[in-house]
Formats: C-alpha cells, structure tokens, sequence
C-alpha cells in the first residue's frame, strides 16, 4: 500500500502488515505528537492552574484560559513531535477599532469596548 501517512497530529512512518492471505490488513508505526508551551506565551494565553508543563500530547495538556479582557476558548495544535503548541482560540474583543467606533457610549459614560457587541448592534439597548 504506497501512499499511506500518519493523520494530523501524529508522527512516524505507517507500516502495513497481513497475517494471511485474504486476511486484514494491520497498520503501525504512528504516534501521537507530543509538544511544550511556548517559553513565552502569546498576549491574551494563560497557563495559570494548568496541568501541561513538559511534553505533553494535545488531550493531557489541560487547564489553559484565556487572561482577562480577552474571550474565546483555548485551542491547542502539536504540528511535529517534540515540537511547540500552537495556540489559537484567545481574542481581544477591542482590537476591531472600527467596531466599536459603530457603537454610542451609553448614558453612564463608560467607554469600553466591550460596549459593542457586534457591528448593528450594542448591548443595553444602544444601536449603532
């Protein structure tokens, strides 16, 4: 069988056997990557409370937040075994400047961003 390769987020060299004739293929040789957090995390990623230091694979690697002011959740990729996480998932909800320009500061004066919901609408009440 030419062609065969290990699955997104596994490394090695796929091996295919047969034990008889007619008989079921049996394939090996891949293995779950295994990576570290990045020496220095990327603005808006926290490790705090988080059970991932060492190599670790994607599923054992638990506990990451987003830090204050930003919102999402955390996803992990390990692209190469013995590599580094990647990490995505983590946004500022003020760093689209134009969104919140489309928003009315409400009443109270509050100028936060997080004000705008989306780019019709703002929350309590406030429409663009």
């Amino acid at each position: 069988c030419e062609g065969m390769y290990c699955a997104s987020g596994y490394s090695g060299t796929v091996t295919v056997s047969c034990g008889s004739p007619s008989g079921t293929f049996s394939l090996s040789g891949c293995t779950v990557n295994s990576c570290a957090l990045p020496y220095s995390l990327p603005y808006g990623y926290s490790s705090s409370g988080a059970n991932c230091s060492g190599y670790r694979t994607v599923s054992n690697c638990t506990g990451m937040s987003c830090t204050s002011g930003y919102v999402g959740s955390v996803t992990l990729s390990c692209g190469s075994t013995s590599g580094t996480f990647s990490l995505s998932g983590c946004t500022d909800p003020c760093a689209d400047y134009h969104l919140c320009s489309m928003c009315s500061l409400p009443s109270n004066g509050n100028s936060s961003c997080g004000w705008c919901m989306s780019t019709s609408s703002c929350s309590m009440g406030v429409s663009a």
